[in-house]
């Protein structure tokens, strides 16, 4: 058999088999893959004819075509396999393999007798396909598959490796004008290969589709099966539910005719509960309508009796009872009264109600809504005790004038008692006046008469003591007659301060010098504890000067001599706390009250000269400035005074 007769029998196969695939596609159930193995033989059979209607010499076109038709026809069945097998492959793959070969058997197919590139380049591409379509066959390849598999990958590896032989024969020897004059027997062997190889790919990929349909059909033959079964298990299960929910049914029934009688029974034990009750009491359902009520209820609302009737809206029952006059508190208002009355019946949280009715008695109405939305509610008979609450209410009124015109007396009597601590206000004033001024000029004789008898001249020591004696009583004459003085301007309201920030500390400082002579003549040692630094007080500084004068004055005047007082500052918040602690007698509980008020003077001063006005005056100065004055009992005995100025 000549090449020419071979050439022609492989394309006739080709075709046949090309047609073969196209009609099991269209008529049979195939998997994935099948489409690109059919594909892939209508290209194989393309290629055949244009290899049987080749020239010689073939044309450049003729070449390129038949060649890239052929090696097409390789990837498509290399992609199938691997479709087939559930594989995923991008596209690029196979445009990169064809763009490569289109370009290199271009590129050798210039020269048409040049056989001796472009055989190879054939050779090569076809054999690397061939070889990864084994391999793809043979990889995750299921078990339930015959041999039909295998033998597809061994026919596709001797191919590959056929050609890689032959790619590597025509490079190593470069026979001249190659396949035209020389060895024209490999080229029948090359044909007759191609025409093998052909039938097996048709018989053994229709093969492994028949295959998998087959395993797919017992699979779902198997699924039906065990549907069957299923079902038949199924139907078994609900019979046995049908008997027991007939028996269940049976069991409910029995047990619902039971249950009604009971709430019959507890029905009628309930009316008679109910009608026993000495009060009203009925219950509106969610809908707002009777649902029921006692006898007691029905003898209550008389006038209305004929109403009172399960199902009746309980806004109907009020607006009959008005139109009919059993409520008087409503007819001066009827819509007003009757939203209000409405408003208290829907938001019942058992408040308590108190109603008038026409016949002159009084019902105490206590309503609640229960978890299910009804409403529940009782009416006693209130008429005794509403009847004692009107004569308490006018023993009461008349209580209240009586003490209308003990308070009238009580008002003029402090009238008049203001009066008079005006006027003695006002002498008080005077009287200073009048004082002060020959107490200046006893001020002004004794400190001459002082400052004459220490010279050398005047050797009597007798005179030179009369004249300390006139300072020193005439100094403390001063002190209460400003102690007077400024009592009553502060009572007047008389008393100016000029307010602006002011160091507390520097007011404390400037307190001490002023007594240090005090602090010396008794040797009392002061303990000044750290005072806080960048606090201010909003106050007249002089009159807050005075204070502390007044209070460390105190305290020395019944400290023990030799004995420490303790001075420290303490910002607490708006207030400064500035406390002064003695070693004195200390203060009883029961006289810190009382001792700050005007010439109040403690138990435990003795004969301690002074008309107790300090602590009065230094009390209104604080006071004045918005602050506080306390005194407790020390850490260490004695007393403890706390001033509290508010800060700026």
């Amino acid at each position: 058999m000549d090449i020419k007769t071979l050439m022609i029998t492989a394309a006739a196969l080709s075709i046949a088999a090309s047609v073969v695939f196209g009609v099991a596609y269209g008529t049979r159930k195939t998997y994935p893959g099948f489409g690109f193995w059919t594909a892939a033989v209508f290209l194989n059979a393309l290629g055949a004819v244009l290899f049987v209607v080749r020239t010689t010499p073939p044309s450049w076109v003729n070449l390129v075509v038949s060649n890239t038709l052929l090696v097409a026809a390789f990837v498509l069945l290399y992609r199938g396999m691997l479709v087939f097998r559930g594989r995923k492959v991008s596209y690029l793959m196979e445009l990169g393999v064809m763009a490569s070969f289109v370009a290199l058997i271009s590129y050798t197919s210039l020269d048409p007798r040049g056989t001796n590139a472009r055989i190879p380049a054939y050779a090569l591409y076809v054999g690397l396909l061939t070889l990864a379509t084994a391999r793809a066959t043979l990889v995750q390849r299921p078990a339930y598959f015959g041999s039909n598999d295998r033998m597809l990958a061994i026919w596709m590896c001797v191919i590959g490796a056929f050609s890689l032989v032959r790619a590597v024969y025509v490079l190593a020897f470069q026979p001249e004008a190659y396949p035209f004059t020389l060895d024209i027997g490999v080229h029948r062997y090359v044909i007759l290969l191609q025409i093998i190889s052909m039938l097996v790919i048709v018989m053994t990929l229709r093969s492994m589709n028949a295959q998998r349909l087959e395993h797919d059909l017992q699979a779902a033959r198997e699924a039906l099966q065990q549907d069957i079964a299923q079902r038949r298990l199924v139907e078994a299960e609900l019979d046995q539910h049908r008997h027991r929910l007939e028996a269940l049914v049976q069991e409910r029934t029995l047990a619902l005719e039971a249950s009604k009688l009971a709430a019959e029974k507890a029905s009628k034990l309930l009316i008679e509960s109910i009608n026993s009750i000495d009060q009203g009491f009925t219950v509106f359902d969610e809908e707002d309508r009777l649902l029921i009520c006692n006898e007691t209820y029905r003898r209550t609302y008389e006038t209305s009796r004929d109403l009172l009737v399960p199902g009746t809206r309980f806004e109907d029952i009020l607006r009959q009872g008005i139109a009919r006059g059993q409520y008087p508190s409503a007819m001066n208002d009827i819509e007003g009264w009757l939203k209000e009355r409405l408003q208290q019946h829907r938001e019942a949280h058992g408040q308590q109600i108190e109603q008038r009715l026409d016949d002159g008695r009084w019902l105490l109405i206590t309503e609640q809504r229960t978890p299910s939305g009804y409403i529940a509610g009782n009416r006693i008979d209130i008429t005794e005790r509403k009847q004692v609450e009107i004569e308490l209410e006018n023993h009461r009124n008349h209580l209240q004038e009586l003490v209308e015109e003990r308070t009238a007396e009580a008002i003029r009597a402090k009238e008049a008692a203001e009066a008079a601590n005006r006027a003695k206000s006002t002498f008080l004033t005077n009287i200073s006046h009048e004082l002060r001024t020959p107490m200046h000029a006893i001020l002004s004789f004794g400190g001459l008469g002082l400052q004459k008898s220490s010279g050398d001249k005047v050797p009597v020591d007798k005179l030179h003591a009369y004249f300390e004696h006139i300072v020193d009583s005439a100094s403390r004459l001063m002190v209460l007659i400003n102690d007077l003085l400024d009592l009553s301007k502060l009572e007047a309201g008389k008393t100016s301060f000029e307010m602006r920030p002011g160091d507390p500390g520097q007011i404390i400082d400037e307190a001490v010098r002023e007594v240090d002579i005090l602090l010396r003549q008794k040797k009392i040692r002061l303990e000044k504890q750290a005072m806080p630094s960048g606090v201010l007080l909003e106050c007249d500084p002089f009159k807050i000067g005075q204070v502390m004068r007044n209070v460390l004055s105190n305290a020395i005047k019944f400290s023990p001599a030799g004995s420490p007082i303790r001075i420290s500052l303490v910002d607490a918040g708006a207030v400064i706390e500035l406390e002064v602690e003695d070693r004195g007698p200390g203060i009883p509980e029961a006289e810190r009250k009382k001792i700050f008020g005007r010439f109040a003077r403690g138990s435990s001063q003795g004969l301690a000269p002074g008309l107790g006005l300090r602590l009065a005056l230094l009390t209104e100065v604080v006071a004045s400035h918005g602050g506080t004055v306390e005194v407790a009992s020390g850490s260490d005995g004695g007393s403890r005074f706390r001033v509290r100025p508010p800060k700026t």
